[in-house]
């Protein structure tokens, strides 16, 4: 596969693609066993062979497909670790750390093997993970009544969120699972204890006080591989009574920290909108990550999304390439929502973090379904973002998958391909995943759904992929310029990685940065970059893992030797060049030292003494515990300093070509 950096220009927004239907890869019937709809895709090399392979679950079929390199399937003879079941969302991660990748699901059918956690041998072939080890909250038990013994039982069902992300920035990446709410129901009582029963003679029920959850979860990873649940993370949600949660993780406000964002359904809040009195209405909230172990509600008031939405989808992108990931937003409207109609579009730029400005509005057609019913890409290699969207187009009584394209001048200008249509089946209730299939540096686009070519009377489950004809790749992406790693060992011991872009990608747009992180001690992957960490090859349709910011700090890393690097991630998925790996150490009691410079650094009562490099230029700053600089001093060769007290200092040496060596020292 070959990494790439498109030509600005490429083609103009209105040409005609001229992508032709016999380009369309069918890869069968429900009948067959190989099409669905309400689905949902991943896509990476989980047989480590170098190229991009497919799991897909939807509501009548579950498989995976092995790639040869050129875009040629085979469906893996191995057993599914997932099952068919209308699917929230499937994700790839290395979630125990050896350097495959894993895969999460989940659904909002009833039964519990419907969603979980399956870790790869290396080979492709899953294993479903052990509820013990990578446990699930799938019910909980609450007093019937007060006063009295018996309990009730309240089973979790409808999950339709799940994914990985390192939420607490400790280097372990940890899981989450949103489903819908929950209460428990018993029988109401008269005021002589007796059942209330309604016109049909049948019981009555009410919500048992105190039972109501909302199902959202993330399970934090240990140091020891074990994971602890937190259903309390989400601060200031209590009165949400949220169903089918759609969850995207990202970093609004380009802080390093995971932020939520979240559409749904609220029932706490009934909407009264004509016939539809009693309906949830539609959600759509930030939830801002303050700490890595809690998240509030940002309420971004008048800068904040102009309708909720429910049912649809939210794709993030830095479209105008200023850093920030802005928000193309699709669902159903109507329910109090003030959307007349479920076909808009909406594309908004992010304020630098503090809220939203809507840019761009079209009609495409209605989603039906949650999440990747949308998604961002640079179809015609030109530079600028565009976007896929589709659903039934009801106006014209066809289901539809329409392209947009962006403008070089205007980034939130978009005008539709006119040979759109004829490029890819129309589906709704659908779900779109771009990745390069085939190896040859284009962007192609899975789908799936209830579809039906242009032409075709009727329609059937289906999912396939487009191959891309139309862009032209020229050239690999430049690795960035690391920084030294740098330490602040305060309360907690913070790592700071850091990096700039190089000149021929600053301000590029759609661009994020992806870090991996091994432990060499332990041979465990912290961040697991997910594409080759030699060649940097090999990514597959998502934005990077630390997204726009180049800054990203961790703390409490365990100690270890660690090895780290970052590449590029484009608008379209493609990967570009790791940076040259540096290296840094965590001792057990949380110093380090950088980049392989290691003074010798010792205290004879309140002298400190440093042997440091022969004939070469360096720098000591001493600080107290606290993080005040004592003192500073250049020195060659070696130097001896008194420190001032009884006590215990930090000591930082830097060498002139940046190594880095910080150790504490006591004076007794």
């Amino acid at each position: 596969m070959k990494k790439i950096l498109f030509f600005a220009a490429a083609l103009a927004a209105t040409c005609s693609l001229g992508v032709r239907a016999d380009e369309y890869h069918d890869f069968g019937t429900k009948e067959d066993g190989m099409a669905a709809w309400k689905g949902d895709f991943a896509v990476g090399d989980i047989d480590g062979d170098g190229d991009l392979d497919i799991l897909f679950a939807g509501e009548e079929n579950a498989w995976i497909m092995l790639n040869d390199g050129q875009g040629n399937f085979t469906k893996q003879t191995e057993a599914c670790p997932f099952v068919k079941g209308l699917i929230g969302d499937i994700a790839l991660g290395d979630i125990d750390g050896d350097g495959d990748l894993d895969v999460i699901y989940a659904t909002w059918s009833g039964t519990a093997e419907k969603r979980g956690i399956a870790l790869n041998d290396g080979n492709g072939v899953f294993t479903a993970a052990s509820r013990e080890q990578y446990p699930i909250i799938e019910s909980y038990e609450v007093l019937t009544r007060e006063g009295e013994e018996g309990m009730t039982t309240v089973n979790i069902d409808k999950f339709t969120s799940c994914g990985f992300a390192d939420f607490n920035l400790d280097g372990l990446l940890d899981y989450y699972f949103f489903a819908n709410y929950t209460v428990g129901r018993r029988d109401k009582l008269d005021e002589n204890g007796q059942p209330v029963l309604d016109e049909n003679n049948n019981p009555v029920k009410e919500e048992i006080p105190g039972s109501f959850r909302n199902n959202k979860v993330i399970y934090f990873q240990n140091a020891d591989g074990t994971f602890t649940p937190d259903e309390n993370f989400f601060a200031g949600t209590t009165e949400y009574r949220i169903n089918e949660p759609e969850v995207t993780v990202i970093d609004f406000d380009r802080d390093g920290t995971p932020d939520i964002w979240m559409n749904g359904g609220n029932e706490a809040n009934e909407c009264d909108n004509g016939n539809q009195t009693g309906d949830s209405q539609r959600f759509s909230r930030l939830f801002k990550n303050d700490d890595g172990l809690n998240f509030f509600e940002y309420n971004l008031g008048e800068n904040g999304v102009s309708f909720e939405k429910s049912n649809g989808t939210c794709s993030w992108a830095d479209i105008d390439g200023d850093g920030y990931l802005d928000l193309l937003h699709h669902g159903d409207g109507y329910l109090c929502s003030g959307e007349t109609n479920d076909r808009p579009n909406r594309v908004y730029r992010n304020l630098n973090g503090t809220g939203l400005e809507e840019r761009f509005m079209v009609e495409v057609a209605r989603d039906g379904y949650f999440g990747n019913g949308t998604t961002w890409v640079d179809w015609n290699g030109d530079g600028t973002l565009d976007f896929i969207s589709g659903g039934w187009d009801a106006p014209n009584n066809i289901q539809a998958t329409k392209l947009y394209l962006g403008d070089a001048e205007n980034p939130f200008s978009f005008t539709q391909a006119t040979g759109s249509d004829y490029a890819f089946w129309g589906v709704s209730e659908q779900s779109y995943r771009v990745a390069d299939l085939n190896g040859d540096g284009r962007p192609d686009l899975l789908e799936c759904g209830h579809g039906a070519k242009v032409g075709d009377e009727g329609g059937r489950r289906m999912t396939g992929w487009v191959s891309n004809s139309v862009a032209t790749p020229v050239s690999d992406m430049e690795a960035p310029v690391l920084n030294n790693v740098a330490i602040d060992n305060g309360e907690e011991v913070m790592i700071t990685f850091s990096w700039s872009a190089p000149a021929s990608l600053a301000g590029k747009r759609g661009l994020t940065w992806n870090l991996a992180l091994k432990n060499v001690t332990t041979g465990k992957w912290l961040y697991n970059p997910m594409s080759n960490p030699e060649t940097g090859e090999c990514f597959g349709g998502r934005l990077g893992n630390v997204s726009t910011a180049t800054t990203y700090n961790l703390y409490n890393l365990p100690a270890g030797t660690y090895e780290w690097t970052v590449q590029a991630i484009d608008a379209s998925g493609f990967s570009g060049a790791f940076a040259a790996k540096q290296t840094f150490t965590v001792g057990a009691s949380g110093v380090e030292s950088v980049s392989g410079y290691n003074p010798a650094v010792f205290v004879n009562d309140n002298t400190l003494s440093i042997v440091g490099m022969q004939g070469e230029a360096q720098t000591v700053n001493v600080y107290s515990i606290s993080g005040a600089r004592l003192n500073t001093a250049a020195f060659n060769d070696n130097i001896e300093l008194q420190l001032p007290q009884t006590g215990i200092y930090l000591v930082e040496v830097l060498a002139a070509d940046g190594g880095q060596y910080i150790t504490k020292v006591v004076v007794k």
